[in-house]
């Protein structure tokens, strides 16, 4: 049986994928997200790379259950669905602690992308 994550962090990432990007690719807002984390919140090399790759997997993982490009992801068609198979897919290589860390950089993601208005309410 997979650990119970915070709810909050699960309902915010859940809420999140349910909206869409604005005629940006991912890898672009990947690139301003992490330029972001460096320039106004001071963070290290290695936690910008360590984001950077964690959102780099999720894509990645979403791209080939897809059979699609990682800048083709449509954001507004990820699903609670797609994150749960994703978090289904981690525990087979990861400890609680590095899923949570995922998770947590999904969510900055996805929160920097609506307040940015990168990502845009589709409903």
């Amino acid at each position: 049986s997979a650990p119970v994550f915070r709810s909050g962090l699960m309902a915010r990432i859940f809420t999140s994928v349910g909206y869409c990007m604005n005629k940006m690719t991912p890898t672009k807002m990947i690139a301003d997200f992490i330029e972001m984390l460096r320039a106004q919140k001071g963070y290290s090399p290695h936690t910008c790379r360590a984001y950077r790759q964690d959102i780099t997997d999720f894509l990645q993982f979403l791209a080939t259950n897809e059979r699609v490009e990682p800048d083709d992801i449509k954001i507004n068609a990820v699903s609670d669905k797609h994150v749960r198979q994703y978090i289904a897919a981690l525990f087979d290589r990861n400890k609680k602690s590095a899923i949570s860390r995922k998770l947590s950089g999904l969510r900055s993601f996805f929160d920097y992308g609506m307040q940015s208005g990168f990502i845009s309410i589709f409903r």
